[in-house]
């Protein structure tokens, strides 16, 4: 993997590397379109009507049990008055341009917050670390991380662990080479997730867009 001829790094790709590297070959070197799940639908959209509540300090148009725990979460974090909202932030880390984009940075309070709408609670440590990485470089605040999982009702605050293990998985992203090599497996919970089920289905296609391999 060449990072020099990647315009920007972010969390999301680092992601979509350690989810599987061929999705990442295929997102970010191929460039081919995806099909989108309702999923990451309803996640774009509830991101969007938070934020708009948050501006306009009302309460976001969400299903009525996600919003009684959305209401149950923010008062816990109890934010300040001096909010940013979906702040696109950029700088370079360690040589590295690295792009993200923050749900909510409490100035104040020096907490970074990023909404989850997934049932299952997981860790994102690598978007952690460059979250603080970035709001650090550019606002010279050191702030904590918290991920707010709205379905389970859940703020799950990060750790100094959590910080290192984010700072390894970047250095690994950048250091290692990617394979496009995989194994697919059709019947997978994994492989028919991913929006690129059906390239893989088709290795001919793959081969077609790929081109001929250097001998």
């Amino acid at each position: 993997m060449d990072t020099n001829k990647i315009d920007h790094i972010s969390a999301s790709q680092i992601h979509t590397w350690l989810y599987c590297q061929r999705s990442y070959h295929f997102k970010y070197n191929l460039k081919l379109p995806q099909a989108s799940s309702c999923f990451m639908s309803r996640g774009k959209v509830f991101h969007e009507r938070i934020a708009k509540a948050l501006q306009e300090k009302k309460e976001p148009k969400l299903p009525k049990r996600w919003l009684a725990n959305y209401k149950a979460i923010a008062e816990r974090l109890n934010f300040s008055d001096d909010l940013l909202i979906e702040e696109k932030v950029e700088t370079k880390i360690d040589g590295y341009n690295v792009l993200g984009y923050i749900d909510v940075i409490d100035y104040k309070r020096a907490l970074i917050v990023d909404w989850k709408f997934g049932r299952k609670i997981s860790k994102y440590n690598v978007q952690g670390y460059l979250y603080k990485r970035l709001v650090k470089e550019i606002y010279n605040i050191d702030c904590d991380v918290a991920f707010c999982f709205i379905p389970s009702l859940s703020i799950n605050p990060m750790y100094p662990a959590d910080y290192a293990d984010g700072e390894s998985i970047f250095n690994s992203f950048i250091k290692k080479p990617q394979d496009s090599n995989f194994k697919f497996y059709p019947s997978s919970r994994k492989c028919q997730m991913c929006g690129y089920y059906m390239y893989c289905m088709n290795p001919e296609v793959i081969s077609a867009l790929e081109g001929p391999k250097d001998i």
